[in-house]
C-alpha cells in the first residue's frame, strides 16, 4: 500500500522515518506489512491509490529542465507537447 507523509501541523519536516521507511514530505510511498497497517489513519500520512501516483505529471519546468540536461536547445515558448517530443527524440 502506498502512504504520503503530509507534514506535522507546526512543525517542518523534508522527510519522515517510519517502520524503516523514508517518506519525503508530500511523495507516495510503497509500505507493506504492521508499518502499512499503523499508518492507516495516522494523522499525518494518507492513503494514494495507486492511479493518484500515476496521474502526476511533470511540470513544464521539469520538463525544460529534463530537455536540457539532455543537450535540447530549449525554445522557451515550447508547451509540454513539443517538450515531450524533443525528449522523446534525444532521449531515444
Amino acid at each position: 500500500m502506498k502512504f504520503k507523509f503530509i507534514g506535522v501541523p507546526g512543525e517542518k519536516h523534508e522527510e519522515l522515518n517510519m517502520f524503516g521507511t523514508v517518506f519525503p514530505l508530500g511523495e507516495a510511498v510503497e509500505i507493506e506489512g504492521k508499518g502499512a497497517e499503523k499508518l492507516k489513519g495516522h494523522p499525518h500520512f494518507e492513503p494514494v491509490a495507486d492511479e493518484e501516483v500515476k496521474k502526476v505529471e511533470p511540470t513544464i519546468d521539469e520538463l525544460r529542465i529534463q530537455a536540457e540536461a539532455l543537450g535540447v536547445e530549449v525554445d522557451q515558448r515550447w508547451g509540454v507537447k513539443r517538450l515531450v517530443e524533443e525528449i522523446s527524440k534525444k532521449a531515444g
